[in-house]
């Protein structure tokens, strides 16, 4: 099958059978999901195993692996990933109508956890040590290759530019910690670890830097964070646009450091030049001979720039405004009152303001909604789900990171935990690859009487490059949202008090 509509279309046809996911790539955030939901969603259909094309844009016979899941309600079956050129082999058999049979044998298992630790160094600041820039890669990788790209490269950048300012007798104001986190492909504990040991400290990290996107040709940072903070960051990049580096953009982060992250600590990436990352990600082809030695030496070059300057400031980084803070300014503003105290609103001032809400709604299509998120600014005017700060953990279909934003009338909904949103709600989710790229935004946009069938929810999934993979009565999202159809087809939080 070549998308989740075929597969549901074809549900008959998988039973006891093996399913083939033969998805070209297109960006790893769409792509990738067919490899950590693919086993789930051939079970709920009878299959008795999965077999994935693998995830990446180019395949020299090289198999691509990563993480997979099992969800509770279903029964665990076989999945394994195959070349590119196999899936396109089979595709090409079951076109001219043949009967294909596979023999599929496999030997991965999962062994019971082994203790692993970060590695964890610090060149100590001269004024004020306790105040923390930390940067970093993770230095696990999968059972292939040698990871030299994911993360080896990103882990010794991150070391090499600390022993660069030692060798130049750099010492900043604050201390600048190397993080080598464990654990980032599989489970993140390396990074949730950090977060819980050093919990008491995190209002003094000024700054966390990832590098997990390869060491290719550094072109800047991707920065979240304040406004005021981003403004700084952007003038530090201009000392790196020599080589080429000064491109500050939003938003950033990364996996490893997402915990600290979602607790107020500003975030970055190394944004790289990446167009063959995914040659070698997850492969046997990740291996030390992709590494050109200048490109690596300008990342060095490139996190040690941004560490020491942010570290060497007068005043401390501004820290992320947490998206409580904001969600609770913007329901004051709404609300200014507790429920049973509102102040009544004249009926025909309200009956004015519905009307004119009404005219500035988008219509019921892909380019219309789209249109209007543009024109509000809703990454900047709107409030976060509350209690979600930027780049949460996600969970597959949607990215491995996730940023979601409401706007007023949703927000008043979850203020109210009324049980259900009122038509005009807009709920947008911004899916993120694991080094915080965006990968992919899905929409919600509850239209009175446009899908009873779910609530009247109009949905709309639209990639990174702007593409419409899909609008209107998903059937898909539809099934998906079905299982919280009393939470009114909402998974990312209770709109109901006893929930």
């Amino acid at each position: 099958v070549g998308s989740w509509e075929e597969l549901e279309a074809r549900a008959d046809d998988a039973q006891g059978k093996i399913v083939l996911y033969n998805v070209p790539f297109t960006t790893y955030g769409r792509t990738v999901q067919y490899r950590v939901d693919g086993a789930n969603a051939a079970a709920r259909v009878g299959a008795v195993a999965s077999l994935l094309r693998s995830v990446g844009p180019v395949s020299l016979q090289s198999p691509h692996t990563g993480m997979m899941t099992y969800a509770d309600d279903v029964v665990r079956i076989p999945s394994a990933a195959i070349t590119v050129e196999d899936a396109m082999m089979l595709q090409r058999m079951s076109d001219r109508g043949e009967r294909i049979v596979v023999r599929l044998q496999m030997e991965a298992d999962t062994l019971p956890d082994r203790e692993s630790r970060n590695v964890v160094a610090e060149w100590r600041g001269n004024e004020l040590p306790e105040e923390i820039v930390v940067m970093g890669g993770h230095i696990d990788s999968w059972d292939v290759g040698q990871g030299a790209m994911d993360d080896a490269g990103g882990s010794v950048a991150a070391w090499e530019a600390v022993k660069l300012l030692q060798r130049l007798g750099l010492r900043p104001r604050r201390t600048i910690r190397v993080v080598l986190w464990t654990n980032e492909e599989n489970g993140l504990r390396g990074g949730t670890t950090y977060r819980d040991t050093h919990a008491d400290a995190l209002d003094r990290h000024v700054l966390a830097i990832e590098s997990d996107g390869g060491v290719f040709k550094p072109l800047g940072f991707g920065f979240s964070g304040s406004d005021e903070a981003f403004g700084i960051v952007s003038e530090i990049g201009r000392f790196l646009d020599p080589i080429g580096a000064g491109t500050i953009s939003r938003p950033g982060g990364g996996a490893d450091i997402g915990p600290i992250m979602r607790e107020g600590v500003p975030g970055m990436g190394l944004r790289v030049d990446g167009e063959k990352y995914f040659w070698y990600h997850h492969t046997d082809a990740d291996t030390i001979d992709k590494l050109d030695p200048r490109e690596m030496a300008e990342c060095v070059a490139a996190m040690a720039v941004m560490a020491y300057v942010v570290a060497d400031l007068p005043d401390a980084l501004p820290p992320m405004k947490a998206a409580r803070t904001t969600w609770m300014l913007v329901m004051g503003a709404l609300v200014a009152c507790r429920p049973g105290e509102q102040q009544e609103q004249p009926a025909a001032e309200a009956s004015a303001t519905m009307t004119a809400m009404a005219a500035t709604m988008p219509d019921t299509t892909a380019a219309s909604l789209w249109a209007h998120l543009e024109d509000v600014d809703y990454a900047n005017a709107w409030a976060m789900w509350p209690g979600m700060d930027a780049l949460y953990d996600g969970t597959q279909p949607h990215g491995m990171l996730l940023t979601t934003y409401v706007n007023d009338v949703a927000m008043a909904a979850l203020d109210g935990q009324t049980g259900q949103m009122e038509a005009g709600a807009i709920v947008v989710k911004e899916n993120y690859m694991p080094d915080s790229t965006l990968a992919a935004v899905t929409v919600m946009y509850k239209v009175e009487g446009y899908n009873p069938d779910v609530a009247d929810w109009f949905f709309l999934k639209r990639a990174a490059d702007g593409t419409v993979d899909a609008s209107g009565r998903v059937g898909g999202c539809q099934a998906c949202h079905a299982q919280v159809a009393d939470n009114d087809y909402l998974f990312t939080g209770s709109l109901s008090p006893e929930m």
